[in-house]
């Protein structure tokens, strides 16, 4: 404290308060909980053990799962690039269209009734 090596701070009462960091920081404090223990030094209970297991269990197979689910979405996007090219080849390869010019009787063959003017449906055409 003197020396500067250590931070200390004073509660209201002006008791000198040393923070556990500082302790371990300079070496002073040896009995540090690990994973699976708590503060006493004591091991975990063993269902803490166990839920830490199974916890770590459930993370492997999500990170397994995480891989399967990018694997797949680069199939799709390859899959996808494919079928666009061969849509495209496919448009190319297509004559332009023709424009046919309506027929005075009504709509041509294989053409709904919704798809003439209003007009004519209303008169009856």
């Amino acid at each position: 404290m003197n020396t500067g090596k250590l931070s200390v701070t004073r509660d209201t009462q002006q008791k000198v308060r040393v923070d556990r960091s500082e302790l371990l920081r300079l070496g002073l404090l040896s009995n540090v909980p690990t994973h699976g223990q708590d503060t006493r030094g004591n091991q975990g209970t063993p269902v803490d053990t166990q839920r830490v297991q199974t916890l770590e269990q459930e993370n492997t197979r999500l990170h397994e799962q995480v891989q399967d689910l990018r694997s797949d979405n680069e199939q799709l996007r390859v899959d996808r690039d494919e079928w666009r090219d061969q849509a495209k080849t496919l448009a190319r390869a297509l004559p332009p269209a023709v424009a046919q010019e309506p027929s005075p009787e009504g709509p041509a063959t294989g053409e709904s009734a919704s798809r003439r003017s209003w007009w004519r449906r209303l008169l009856g055409g």
